[in-house]
């Protein structure tokens, strides 16, 4: 089989009768009359790995086509949110520094108190702020962007992942908004009157 040998078994034999004139077989049956034997032959075969999956049975070489593409489609996706992430990061600092302009204050270091408190957003931190009526305390450093409150011996901070081309230094301050018009003259003051000064034809004005 194949090319590799093998030894068969032997089938059944007949049996016969003898009577004085004839040789008669005792079974008379098809299947009798033609024995047949099955033997088992063991063959070496290479044959694709494949790999249980539930009750799915792949091959491997398909197995690891999907498990590569999975993978390179995670890595896309975590670039991607790292992307967007690290955007967003930017985005939460710049824009709560230009909203609130007025209230911020930049410092090159500062120390919380003995209570720390964490707040969830930036517009929480100025709610407090309003609260108290006092400033925002702004840190930039390498690593994060710091905002405080402070409270007597409480800080609230609100802490914001810094990113690493980030240009630093003071605060965006919103532009100057320019007056719609001149202030008006006031028409209700004391005008000027003439004073008469002898031997002279004008007057001087008080």
């Amino acid at each position: 089989m194949e090319g590799r040998s093998f030894t068969a078994a032997a089938p059944a034999g007949l049996d016969f009768t003898l009577d004085p004139m004839v040789l008669r077989p005792v079974a008379t049956e098809p299947t009798a009359l033609s024995p047949s034997v099955q033997t088992a032959v063991d063959i070496e075969k290479v044959v694709p790995r494949s790999l249980q999956v539930l009750a799915v049975s792949l091959p491997l070489g398909v197995a690891q086509k999907i498990a590569g593409t999975a993978l390179l489609l995670a890595l896309v996706a975590l670039g991607g949110g790292a992307w967007v992430g690290r955007i967003g990061r930017g985005d939460v600092a710049d824009q709560f520094l230009v909203r609130h302009a007025d209230r911020i204050l930049p410092v090159a270091s500062f120390t919380p108190g003995t209570t720390v408190i964490d707040v969830s957003d930036a517009e929480a931190l100025h709610r407090v702020a309003e609260r108290f009526d006092t400033v925002v305390l702004h840190h930039a450093g390498e690593d994060e962007d710091v905002f405080a409150v402070r409270d007597v011996d409480a800080t609230y901070r609100f802490v914001v992942p810094g990113m690493p081309d980030r240009r630093r230094g003071k605060p965006p301050v919103p532009a100057p908004v320019s007056p719609s018009a001149a202030e008006p003259v006031d028409l209700t003051a004391p005008l000027a009157k003439a004073v008469p000064v002898p031997g002279g034809l004008w007057g001087s004005f008080a």
